[in-house]
């Protein structure tokens, strides 16, 4: 069990391992809280695995990070429309 575990959660890592050292050195210095959303991640998805880590690592980042915030609230609030737009997107890409 702990094997799988690692293994799901191993690709997720390297993921966030090769953001921290390629590309936030790109961005500079712009998270002002301690843990950092890439470090609470790595911790949530070493303790909780693969689903429940994920899950608690997005809860966090759209938590300190504002403009995630407001476009998860206006998704949710035209939640019929998006929808019916991605639908008709769908439709225009399946029928090509």
């Amino acid at each position: 069990k702990n094997t799988i575990r690692k293994l799901l959660i191993s690709p997720f890592l390297l993921l966030i391992y090769f953001y921290r050292i390629v590309i936030s050195p790109w961005l500079g210095p712009k998270c002002r809280y301690n843990p950092t959303c890439s470090q609470y991640a790595i911790d949530a998805l070493k303790k909780y695995g693969m689903i429940k880590g994920l899950w608690k690592a997005f809860i966090e980042y759209r938590v300190v990070t504002p403009g995630v915030a407001v476009v998860m609230i206006l998704l949710e609030k035209n939640l019929p429309f998006v929808m019916i737009l991605l639908e008709n997107v769908l439709l225009l890409f399946s029928s090509l």
